[in-house]
């Protein structure tokens, strides 16, 4: 993978493999800059349910420039190394556990740092704040959390149906149902393809354990003991990641409070980049 386009010259960017305590490698992606203070906090930034670095781009380049990034692939994506599906987990305790030992092994002790993610990623660490006595961040930056998780119940009568080695008609259906129902396919075009591509690239056999392993999250009601400071960012024309919710969410947590943008194509992009570090400038 050439990342060259992913930050300026000025920065090195490095892939490695983190194992965690039940054997599984992560993928780890370290943005550096030249001028790299160890005083400034490191962005820890976990993605998305499936997603790919490639969606991430304009985010990565801008923020980057200015903040050493670690850009960590969570284990139900096609780039983790698992040695056997059937008896790993994929829940959300055992995704949460991973983002403590990421920080234990990537993070320097003693350097500050800040918990950055999207989706699945971001949900991880409002569990990992709730539940974890682990590193703690100087505060959390997160892009449309998900408060519970929920698939819509066609998809699960056909995940249910098909084995994963049948996966090309669940995936057709999954591109049909988000163009339809979720994705504004006219507006944001970029955006369909980018969730397409990654349903492409996508492992069927962890996606499916994942899936059944997620469906009864729910955060609502544990969120007030977030008290940590957090920065939610949100889009009020997206479908997939309701400002509703976001706006619920912040109303449970004490020190929370929510930047809308406009478009999912906004918020994984520069301008993105632009809100988390100022959001960590005030935290100076």
């Amino acid at each position: 993978m050439d990342l060259k386009d992913y930050a300026a010259d000025s920065v090195t960017i490095s892939e490695r493999y983190l194992t965690m305590s039940d054997g599984v490698g992560l993928r780890v992606f370290d943005f550096v800059p030249a001028d790299d203070d160890v005083r400034q906090p490191v962005v820890v930034f976990v993605a998305g349910w499936i997603s790919l670095i490639s969606g991430w781009q304009g985010f990565l380049k801008q923020l980057s420039a200015t903040h050493r990034v670690l850009y960590v692939e969570s284990r139900e994506k096609f780039s983790s190394r698992v040695d056997d599906i059937n008896s790993t987990a994929f829940d959300l305790p055992r995704v949460t556990l991973d983002v403590q030992e990421v920080l234990e092994q990537g993070v320097t002790r003693g350097r500050p740092f800040v918990l950055s993610g999207s989706s699945l990623g971001a949900t991880a660490i409002m569990e990992y704040l709730m539940t974890h006595q682990g590193p703690q961040p100087m505060g959390n930056a997160l892009i449309a959390p998900n408060p519970e998780l929920r698939f819509p119940a066609p998809i699960m009568a056909i995940i249910r149906l098909f084995p994963p080695a049948a996966y090309p008609p669940v995936k057709a259906f999954a591109k049909w149902y988000l163009r339809t129902f979720r994705l504004d396919a006219e507006k944001e075009p970029e955006q369909v393809a980018k969730y397409e591509n990654t349903l492409d690239q996508a492992d069927p056999y962890k996606l499916k354990k994942n899936v059944f392993a997620l469906m009864k999250y729910r955060a609502w009601g544990r969120m007030h003991n977030i008290t940590q400071d957090c920065l939610i960012i949100g889009a009020s024309a997206d479908k997939l990641h309701g400002l509703e919710n976001l706006e619920r969410m912040i109303a449970e947590m004490p020190n929370a409070r929510l930047e809308a943008m406009e478009s999912n194509k906004a918020t994984h992009g520069a301008g993105a980049a632009d809100i988390v570090v100022d959001y960590i400038r005030g935290l100076a």
